[in-house]
């Protein structure tokens, strides 16, 4: 606990029907001769808890001072209950708020100030042990409150730095997954580039023999310059600056999903196969895309489903084309993570944003699994 700037009505209210207390019991026990003293050193010792939490260990040095003058004027250890409860009030604000010295020192200064008061007064280690006693009840509560106090900011602490790390961890993935992304769209354009460099040359070949072959290479290079075009404004909104490090490996694509489907064959998942959009004119990078897809959404049939199957479709629907994974289940219950826990399906999202698309996971009513992105393409037809 920390130390408050000003005290707080708790404290105000504790401290005025202390003060209330006070001047009723000094009014009505006979024991009490120094009536004036005892109403003026018990009113100060009420008012003073007022700052037990803003000033523990000067509340508590007040106390015991007013306490032994109390014992010095003469008034009964054992008669008045207000010095007692002031201390037992103080002690424990000293001990939940104070720091470790300042607990130590409030402690030492209440039992000290007692044992001076039952020395002065002639009364028997009895009453010095009733006192002790209710002081070492608020002592023991008030270390309990400080250790689960503090304990339970450690654990706020700690699940905060968790969360930071965690999202740490997604951007990192994320970043890392815009640069593969990258990477991949570069070898897309690249291969685009060389068709149309291929194309160009074989133009220039035939252009006065056979002016109908040359049209068509002129054809073929502005609908890949277009798709190039496509691919090059998803690029420049991922890759890093600097970036020197891609390759030019050929990046798999739609036409690809039967060797994929044949590998998760081998791992133990039959693999139902639906492509509508294999002859339609998608871009690479898009293709790219759902070879993607698939790949990381069967992963994670393997990883965390029961399913020994799972189905692909490709097709083609009003302008998009669609694509959709899914498994019967049920999920695992080996305590691995679910399906949508890992960075697998954040980076599939990352690359079908970049085509203006959107992506959805989530259950289905069956108890198995379905991944689908719907991708714009205006070229498929």
């Amino acid at each position: 606990m920390e130390l408050r700037t000003r005290p707080n009505g708790l404290d105000i209210a504790i401290a005025a029907a202390l003060l209330i207390f006070a001047a009723a019991e000094v009014a009505m026990i006979p024991e009490i001769r120094t009536r004036g003293l005892a109403i003026a050193a018990e009113l100060l010792m009420a008012a003073v808890l007022v700052w037990r939490r803003v000033h523990p260990m000067a509340v508590c040095v007040a106390l015991g001072i007013l306490g032994i003058i109390e014992a010095a004027a003469g008034v009964p250890l054992q008669a008045p209950m207000v010095p007692l409860m002031s201390m037992v009030a103080a002690l424990y604000a000293a001990v939940s708020y104070g720091s470790f010295r300042v607990a130590i020192a409030a402690t030492a200064t209440i039992f000290a100030s007692l044992a001076v008061q039952t020395w002065m007064v002639g009364a028997s280690p009895g009453n010095l042990l009733f006192g002790a006693v209710f002081c070492s009840v608020a002592l023991a509560f008030g270390w309990t409150v400080r250790h689960r106090t503090e304990e339970a900011a450690r654990l706020r602490g700690a699940a905060v730095r968790l969360e930071a790390e965690r999202a740490q961890a997604q951007r990192d993935a994320a970043a890392q997954e815009r640069t593969r992304i990258a990477h991949e769209l570069h070898d897309v354009i690249s291969h685009s580039v060389s068709v149309m460099v291929v194309q160009a040359a074989a133009a220039e070949r035939v252009l006065q023999a056979s002016p109908d072959r040359a049209r068509e290479s002129i054809t073929a290079i502005q609908t890949v310059g277009r798709q190039a075009l496509t691919e090059l404004a998803g690029l420049l909104g991922v890759l890093r600056d600097g970036d020197t490090t891609v390759g030019l490996v050929p990046q798999p694509g739609v036409a690809d999903l039967g060797s994929l489907a044949a590998n998760v064959d081998r791992a133990g998942v039959q693999v139902d196969l639906d492509v509508d959009a294999a002859g339609r004119e998608l871009p690479p990078g898009v293709q790219l895309t759902l070879y993607r897809l698939a790949q990381e959404a069967l992963t994670n049939v393997r990883k965390h489903s029961c399913a020994t199957r799972a189905s692909v479709t490709v097709k083609v629907d009003h302008g998009a084309v669609v694509a959709a994974v899914e498994d019967p289940g049920p999920r695992r219950t080996d305590g691995l993570s679910h399906h949508g826990g890992g960075n697998g399906l954040n980076g599939i999202r990352e690359r079908v944003q970049v085509y203006g698309g959107e992506t959805t996971a989530s259950r289905t009513a069956a108890g198995g699994y379905r991944v689908e992105a719907r991708i714009p393409v205006s070229s498929v037809r």
